[in-house]
C-alpha cells in the first residue's frame, strides 16, 4: 500500500506489529553534514509503570495493545488500554508510579469495549465505552471506580450513539450526534451539550436531515466551526459556542458539495484556516467567524496539503505523489502565494520515488513535518524530518532516520521552546524517542530508563509531561513519560 496523496492512515500497526523496514538504496547525495553526537540527560524518558501485566496473551497483528487515548483533566492524565479480547481498562496518572492506578476495568466481551477518553469535563473525564445494555454511550469519571458511570443513554437501548466533534467550554462540553430517522432512513444532525450530569445532558439544536455534517472541523480560541453540505445549497460554514443561541450560519462557501480537506488555526489560535478541494483545485480559506471575515485567500490548480501557519502566512506542500515536493506560502493578509523552496530528493529521477507527508506539528515559530520517499513497493525507502520557519534559508532536514515501515509511521509532538519529539532509528533498536530543536547539534536520541524502548506510540502532552506507550524489556508496550522541555546538548 503506497500512500500517494495527502494523509494516509497514520498508524496501521503502530501498537506492536510494525513490519520490517525497507532496505534503502544509497542516495545520490544528501548534501548534509554528519550528525554530531549530543547527549541527553540521564533519564530523559522514564517508564512510569507496568500497565500491561506479564503473561498477557500476545495480540494478533494490527490489534494495538498499548497505552493510548491520553486526556488531561486538571493535571491528571487519563488513558486506556484496550485488549484484543474486548476488555478495556481506564487508568489515571500524574507521572509517577505511585500516582498511576486503574480507575475501572471493563470485562472482555464482543463486540469490543473500545473505551475512548474524549475530553475534560470540569474535574471529570468524558469518555465513551460500549456496554450491552446501552451500546456505545458517553460516560464520566472522577478518577474513582465508584465515580465512573454512564452519563446518559442518549440513544435509549443497546443501539449506541454516534458522537463526534467533542468541544470543551469551561466546565461543559458539546458534541454532535448523528442518527437515522424517517423511512427511507435519513441522517439527522443534532448538537448536544453536557455539564457532566444526566439532567444537564440535552440536545441544543436539531440541524435536520437536509444536510451532511463534514468530519472536519476547526476549533479556535472562541468558536467551534463546522461544515454542512447538501445537493441544493452546496457547502456552508457554521459556528457554535455549544449553545442554541450561539449556533449560527456563517457563509456559503461553494455552490457544490466539495470536500473539506485540511483544517487548522493561526499561530495565536484566533482565526480558523481550512482548505477545500474543488475538482482538482485546492482553495485556501480563513475565517474569524463572520461572513465578511470568511475569505478565500488563494487557489492552487493542483492538490495541496496545508502544513500550518506561522506569523503572517500559511504553508502548504504538494499533495500529489511527485518526485519533487515544493513548499509554498500564502499570505494571511489577503492572499498572494509564493514558492518558498523545493525539498531535496536524491532519488528524484526514479519515477517510483514520489514524496508524501506522514506527519506535521507546529512548535513555537517552527513547523516540523516528516516526508516519505516512496518505492515501487508498500514501504518507503527513506523518511526524513524537515523543519521550516517559512523561508528557504530556514527550511532544512534533520538527519535522523525515521521509520520506513509501511505499518508504523513515526509520531511527532511539540516540545517546549520550539522543539519536537519524534521517533527514529537508534543503535540496536527500532523507532526510539528522539528530540530536535531544528538543528543537527540539537537532535539526538533521548535517554530512556530503566531500559531501552522501541515502537514508541501515542505521544500526548498533559501539563509539563509528554506521555507515550513503548515496548521495553517487559516484552509489552508500557506507560512512559518525559519532561516537555526534554533537550540534548552537544
Amino acid at each position: 500500500m503506497r500512500a500517494k496523496s495527502g494523509w494516509a492512515v497514520m498508524l496501521l500497526g503502530a501498537l506492536g506489529c510494525g513490519g520490517p523496514e525497507a532496505r534503502a538504496e544509497s542516495p545520490v547525495s544528501t548534501g548534509q553534514a554528519p550528525l554530531l553526537a549530543p547527549s541527553c540527560p540521564t533519564g530523559g524518558a522514564r517508564r512510569v509503570k507496568v500497565v500491561i501485566p506479564p503473561g498477557t496473551p500476545e495480540p494478533p497483528p494490527f490489534a494495538g495493545l498499548s497505552p493510548a487515548g491520553f486526556v488531561g483533566v486538571q493535571g491528571t492524565a487519563y488513558f486506556t488500554v484496550n485488549y484484543p479480547d474486548g476488555a478495556s481498562v481506564l487508568w489515571r496518572t500524574q507521572g509517577t508510579e505511585g500516582s498511576t492506578a486503574q480507575v475501572r476495568a471493563f470485562s472482555a466481551m464482543w463486540p469490543e469495549r473500545a473505551l475512548s477518553p474524549r475530553a475534560p469535563l470540569g474535574d471529570k473525564l468524558l469518555f465513551t465505552v460500549y456496554t450491552p445494555e446501552s451500546g456505545r454511550e458517553p460516560w464520566v469519571s472522577d478518577g474513582t471506580e465508584v465515580g465512573t458511570r454512564l452519563l446518559k443513554d442518549v440513544t435509549p437501548g443497546p443501539e449506541g450513539t454516534a458522537m463526534s466533534q467533542v468541544s470543551v467550554w469551561g466546565n461543559s462540553a458539546s458534541f454532535f450526534r448523528t442518527r437515522q430517522v424517517l423511512t427511507p432512513p435519513r441522517t439527522q444532525v443534532e448538537l448536544w451539550r453536557t455539564d457532566g450530569t444526566e439532567a444537564g445532558t440535552r440536545m441544543e439544536v436539531n440541524l435536520g436531515v437536509l444536510s451532511t455534517l463534514s468530519e472536519r472541523y476547526v476549533r479556535t480560541t472562541s468558536a467551534h466551526f463546522f461544515f454542512m453540505s447538501n445537493a441544493t445549497d452546496g457547502t456552508s460554514l457554521w459556528r457554535t459556542d455549544g449553545t442554541a443561541g450561539g449556533t449560527v450560519f456563517v457563509k456559503k462557501l461553494d455552490a457544490g458539495q466539495v470536500p473539506v480537506m485540511d483544517v487548522g488555526t493561526t499561530q495565536d489560535g484566533a482565526v480558523g484556516l481550512f482548505t477545500l478541494l474543488d475538482g482538482g483545485n485546492t482553495e485556501v480559506w480563513k475565517t474569524d467567524g463572520t461572513a465578511a471575515g470568511t475569505v478565500r485567500l488563494e487557489t492552487f490548480g493542483k492538490r495541496m496539503l496545508m502544513l500550518g501557519s506561522l506569523v503572517g502566512s500559511v504553508y502548504l506542500v504538494d499533495s500529489a505523489y511527485l518526485p519533487i515536493m515544493t513548499l509554498s506560502s500564502v499570505s494571511l493578509a489577503g492572499g498572494g502565494k509564493a514558492n518558498v523552496t523545493q525539498l531535496e530528493n536524491p532519488w528524484g529521477n526514479d519515477p517510483d520515488a514520489g514524496t508524501y507527508v506522514q506527519g506535521v506539528v507546529r512548535s513555537g515559530d517552527t513547523l516540523y513535518f516528516s516526508v516519505a520517499i516512496g518505492t515501487s513497493g508498500p514501504a518507503p525507502r527513506r523518511v526524513w524530518l524537515w523543519v521550516t520557519q517559512g523561508t528557504a534559508a530556514t527550511t532544512r532536514r534533520v538527519p535522523a532516520a525515521l521509520s520506513t515501515s509501511d505499518e508504523y509511521w513515526s509520531p511527532l509532538i511539540a516540545a517546549d521552546n520550539g522543539g519536537v519529539v519524534f521517533t527514529a532509528g537508534g543503535e540496536g533498536s527500532f523507532a526510539v524517542p528522539w528530540v530536535s530543536y531544528g538543528t543537527d547539534e540539537t537532535s539526538s536520541e533521548i535517554t530512556t530508563s530503566p531500559s531501552r524502548t522501541h515502537l514508541a506510540t501515542a505521544f500526548a502532552r498533559v501539563g509539563n509531561r509528554i506521555y507515550f506507550g513503548a515496548g521495553d524489556d517487559t516484552g509489552y508496550h508500557q506507560l512512559w513519560a518525559m519532561p516537555s522541555n526534554v533537550s540534548c546538548t552537544p
